[in-house]
């Protein structure tokens, strides 16, 4: 097992968290090249309860890590993709994405809805209940 908590990343806590169950990058099964920088093995994602193929690319600048992208397989042309830092040949900025049939959309923490008395002002939609 390989394991790569959130503040080793350049990027948000948050965003890994958005991906990955607990907020850390936990490899199970991992298979690594330290040579060409990548781990490949099994992660749990906020994506399916039960892990899923996940691969991970640690991209150089001379010396330094530029970027991690980490790429979770859901199958059937769906993924989950964790982007830190700039790795070369991203195309996508920094952040946690959900792709679908190629199709990107960037994942946010939604902030609670604030309370509300139940009435309705002036100009705002209502909406019925059945």
């Amino acid at each position: 097992m390989v394991e790569v908590p959130a503040y080793a990343l350049d990027g948000s806590a948050e965003d890994v968290g958005l991906v990955f169950r607990s907020g850390v990058l936990r490899v199970d099964g991992s298979v690594c090249d330290p040579k060409e920088l990548w781990i490949t093995g099994q992660a749990v994602t906020t994506g399916l309860s039960s892990p899923v193929p996940v691969h991970i690319t640690f991209t150089r600048d001379g010396e330094l890590i530029a970027g991690t992208p980490a790429v979770a397989d859901l199958g059937e042309g769906r993924k989950l993709l964790l982007v830190d830092g700039t790795p070369a040949g991203a195309e996508l900025p920094p952040g946690a994405w959900a792709v679908v049939d190629g199709q990107a959309l960037r994942l946010t923490r939604r902030a609670p809805a604030p309370p509300t008395d139940g009435q309705v002002e002036e100009g705002e939609l209502a909406c019925a209940q059945f």
